[in-house]
């Protein structure tokens, strides 16, 4: 089991990453930094091209990127951890990826905003992330 870190769509991905270590030491496991690309139209295309139809594409870049921002700001702060990246729709992915590794919990910032659609001009993405029965830490 594993403490997940989502360090995009943040202001505060120091916050979100000091919470996670504690929750890490608490629990006696390791810390997963998350760096999730939401999906604007490109995006859509290249796991259509990619995934469904078997063209390759860039998106296995675009993964790549995101590790290495996930990387570049756990190092600073984490001894131990591992970076991932990953390419859709925030929330889903979070969920996805948090239930893919058995997640202790995700710690998040409380005011990120994932870009959850239309449905964000009403509800925030924390409130539509605690629908899911990923356990959530949200960092003020």
């Amino acid at each position: 089991m594993v403490v997940v870190a989502v360090v995009s769509g943040t202001t505060k991905p120091d916050r979100v990453i000091t919470e996670a270590a504690r929750q890490a030491d608490d629990r006696g496991t390791i810390v997963h930094v998350l760096y999730v690309q939401g999906l604007g139209w490109y995006a859509n295309l290249e796991i259509t091209l990619s995934e469904r139809i078997g063209i390759p594409t860039g998106l296995e870049g675009i993964r790549e990127t995101c590790e290495r921002k996930a990387a570049g700001i756990a190092a600073p702060v984490l001894e131990e951890y591992e970076a991932v990246g990953v390419v859709g729709r925030p929330i889903e992915e979070i969920v996805r990826y948090a239930r893919s590794v058995d997640a202790d919990c995700v710690v998040v910032d409380a005011e990120a905003n994932w870009g959850a659609g239309l449905e964000s001009l009403t509800r925030n993405s924390l409130a539509k992330l605690r629908e899911s029965d990923v356990p959530v830490v949200p960092v003020y």
